[in-house]
């Protein structure tokens, strides 16, 4: 159980485990990668969690797109809404720490994806209220008179977003996901 290096790897190991510091030294390739996107000024970091972000919405996008499924139809719209909603609210606190460090083309693709009125809608007050129900299955006080046994979510929707129902909120939220995978794909440069 000595030290050696993998022949395959070439990671220098300990005890049969990966020494980590000697695998830190060799990966130069994320390095380039990371100092490539999504412009200069952001530390590398933040330019790893936006390619999650990236690949979070490019999954949900092109995976699920033409899952057409009425059985599977809710909860595709729960992975979306749940994603757009967790990935705006990131991009909100990227922009108001991070917006003077960040080029033009860079702060135009994130006005872009925060000033959409599908990101607004999202975004907005009650929207929290319907998030908060997606994920902890307990609707708000205030909403509980609203639902309805009958309605897709209960009816959830409709008492979120008063100017919506299912279908339309599923169809905003299934092209506002395309939109800001593009978009992403585009501040990435990929």
């Amino acid at each position: 159980l000595l030290d050696h290096q993998d022949p395959v790897s070439g990671v220098l190991t300990s005890g049969g485990r990966p020494n980590l510091d000697a695998f830190e030294t060799r990966d130069r390739r994320s390095e380039r990668h990371f100092n490539q996107i999504f412009g200069p000024g952001l530390p590398e970091k933040m330019k790893a969690s936006l390619t999650a972000f990236q690949c979070f919405l490019n999954v949900l996008d092109v995976m699920l797109r033409d899952d057409e499924s009425p059985a599977s139809a809710e909860t595709v719209f729960k992975l979306r809404y749940i994603t757009l909603y967790h990935v705006l609210s990131s991009l909100e606190k990227l922009r108001n720490q991070y917006e003077k460090e960040l080029g033009m083309a860079s702060r135009s693709l994130l006005a872009a994806m925060l000033d959409h009125p599908v990101s607004a809608e999202i975004r907005s007050g009650e929207a929290r209220h319907f998030r908060n129900t997606l994920i902890h299955y307990t609707p708000a006080e205030h909403l509980v008179s609203k639902l309805s046994m009958t309605a897709p979510y209960y009816g959830l929707v409709e008492a979120c977003f008063p100017a919506r129902d299912f279908p339309s909120l599923q169809t905003a939220v299934a092209e506002h996901t395309g939109r800001m995978a593009a978009l992403m794909d585009q501040w990435s440069g990929t």
